[in-house]
């Protein structure tokens, strides 16, 4: 078993940052928050958020509980893989959080690792959006929704601790 953490929402504070950019007070302020996203294609933005003050102390935990099984799994930027997926690996690295590189994901499907290939043994993730978390479930995976600015990390860490044994 594999546990997955999403970066977006979970580790790194993308909403500040983009909120920050674009000089609203909420993203949900933005008039079109697709095309802000978009905008971000090519530049370093994922390198330039910030952890969350739980960051450490969540990343600490997963390695605890999973040893090499611990890893990360995050979308890139629709039409950005290659950039994207290179700024949050630097930003991983940069603050200590990069796991080893087989269980480094960088993908729009997420649900295709929510099950060992061979074993079919389920995975974890925790994940900021309700619909990654569906679509893990559906695939056989164990999904558990998070939002580092608005849940609790210790009961996190508890729920991990438990879906992982």
């Amino acid at each position: 078993m594999k546990l997955f953490l999403d970066m977006d929402g979970v580790i790194a504070d993308f909403f500040s940052k983009l909120e920050e950019v674009n000089g609203v007070d909420h993203w949900k302020d933005l008039p079109d928050p697709l095309a802000a996203v978009m905008s971000l294609k090519n530049t370093d933005f994922f390198n330039t958020l910030e952890p969350f003050e739980s960051s450490a102390k969540l990343v600490q935990a997963c390695r605890k509980i999973a040893g090499r099984n611990y890893g990360i799994c995050s979308s890139p930027i629709r039409d950005d893989m290659a950039n994207s997926s290179y700024w949050k690996r630097v930003w991983l690295e940069r603050h200590g959080f990069l796991p080893e590189i087989p269980n480094l994901i960088f993908t729009t499907n997420k649900h295709k690792f929510a099950a060992e290939n061979i074993s079919g043994e389920p995975n974890i993730l925790v994940d900021d959006k309700p619909d990654n978390i569906k679509r893990w479930k559906d695939a056989g995976g164990v999904g558990i929704i998070y939002q580092a600015n608005e849940n609790d990390v210790d009961q996190l860490i508890s729920d991990i601790r438990w879906a992982y044994s």
